[in-house]
């Protein structure tokens, strides 16, 4: 029964579609565009995943889908448009067995292992659900494919995990939350973090490159949030995963402010109900007082908008709101988000506006990236970075173990996998294949190492 389980095939649905109606929104769908092609390149490498089927009204997407080895199935446009029902005739229609599904954007610095581990599930399990959230899914595999015929069909994709578990009966498994699982592009901003992240792709890289955005402000945020002395607000949506990320990764100190988490799905927004603290600070001053009065507090403050424009009970625009994280107050058409974008970027600190991506994966990314950066400024002629390999022998290993490895002469680092970089790891910390090692040390005693954990290999 495993090896006929085994033998059945694993398919990625990939999701991207919609319109835009200003410069801002055009930006954002230029971008997931390319991240749809580099999420599809990617899973073309992995023997896990057996087809790849692309689901889009965009047009200019199908021949590059189709040159990566993807069939793609565009939307009709004569016909509205329902997530559920879109999906559930593409599963029938295809009859696929165990489906990985993506929204175009939903996870941009996804990881070969994160797709490895999810498709391999798929493929030695039945009757499973997995998702990177339980209550606001971005991407989902599950297995039968068959099962979405006996849930209500969501009109976004959201809901799909959690209705496939209460109403189909699969069995519910997460996602360790990681880099890989916890950003996705939602925003102008989100597209600014990718441009200095350096694990984004190489397409969406080089488009982002093409938008000639100004990143400096990112760039001076980043630094400040592995600065020791550095104070940083964090305010908004803030999930218990990225709590956790931040309080163990980020050097700077922090003031984490979480507020109205789910106010979205709980119907708080729709309601009016949403309250913030901050909100009534920005109620009680004038946007130009207030960034003063947070100015007293931190270096920098990475902000939800989405909540303080809840608070006022603001009902702005998606081009505002774009035009907001991108800093074009001339754009925006509310006057108070005109007043206070203005004032955002007058303020004495860095001011980051976005919306949850921001204040979760954003972050998240930009710690990441800025340990990345600093560990390759440090010593970059004596570090030498070494990939572990599935099945080398130092898995299961830890620091402390592999340091006195051999008798060796050597350090380890910092390690970095889907999930962060660590910057001088904790001796406890056990190796695992996927990750990548940074060693300090001579040519020769890393070699000898090299030797040993992965033969016939040798440093470049």
């Amino acid at each position: 029964m495993a090896a006929e389980r085994v033998s059945e095939r694993v398919s990625m649905v990939v999701f991207e579609g919609g319109g835009y109606a200003s410069e801002a929104e055009g930006i954002v769908a230029k971008v997931r565009k390319a991240i749809v092609l580099d999420l599809i390149e990617l899973a073309g490498e992995i023997r896990e995943i057996d087809e790849v089927l692309l689901v889009t009204g965009y047009e200019d997407l199908v021949k590059p889908a189709q040159k990566l080895g993807a069939a793609v199935d565009l939307d009709r446009i004569d016909s509205p448009f329902s997530f559920g029902q879109r999906l559930r005739d593409v599963i029938n229609d295809y009859h696929l067995q165990n489906v990985l599904y993506f929204g175009g954007a939903a996870a941009p610095l996804i990881s070969r292992e994160d797709l490895t581990r999810m498709a391999l599930a798929l493929k030695e399990q039945k009757n499973l659900v997995m998702a990177n959230s339980f209550n606001s899914a971005d991407f989902v595999a599950f297995t039968p494919g068959a099962a979405i015929n006996n849930i209500e069909l969501p009109v976004i994709d959201n809901p799909l995990a959690k209705r496939l578990h209460n109403e189909a009966g699969l069995r519910m498994g997460m996602i360790e939350p990681n880099l890989s699982t916890n950003f996705d592009v939602d925003t102008p901003i989100d597209v600014m973090v990718l441009g200095v992240q350096p694990r984004t792709g190489a397409r969406t890289k080089r488009t982002i490159r093409g938008l000639e955005l100004n990143l400096s402000r990112l760039e001076i945020t980043k630094k400040i949030l592995v600065d020791p002395e550095a104070e940083v607000l964090i305010y908004g949506r803030i999930n218990p995963d990225t709590n956790a990320y931040l309080n163990n990764s980020a050097r700077c100190r922090l003031r984490l402010l979480v507020e109205e988490r789910a106010m979205r799905a709980s119907g708080r927004l729709d309601r009016g109900e949403a309250r913030s603290i901050l909100g009534i600070l920005l109620e009680q001053r004038s946007p130009r007082e207030f960034f003063h009065c947070l100015a007293e507090l931190c270096q920098c403050a990475f902000l939800d908008t989405r909540v303080l424009f809840a608070h006022l009970k603001k009902s702005v625009s998606k081009s505002d709101r774009f035009n907001s994280d991108l800093g074009n107050y001339q754009a925006i058409e509310d006057e108070l988000v005109r007043e206070f974008t203005r004032e955002a970027a007058a303020a004495p600190i860095p001011v980051v506006c976005g919306g949850h991506a921001l204040v979760n994966g954003g972050v998240w990314a930009m710690i990441d990236a800025a340990n990345i950066e600093k560990l390759g400024r440090n010593n970059e002629d004596k570090i030498h970075r070494i990939v572990v390999e599935l099945g080398a022998p130092i898995c299961g290993l830890t620091v402390d173990v592999l340091i006195n490895y051999l008798d060796l002469n050597i350090k380890v680092v910092a390690i970095t996998d889907a999930y962060s970089t660590r910057i001088d790891p904790p001796l406890s910390m056990e190796i695992q294949a996927g990750q990548v090692l940074y060693i300090l040390g001579s040519d020769k005693q890393v070699n000898y190492f090299l030797e040993y954990v992965s033969p016939n290999r040798s440093l470049d």
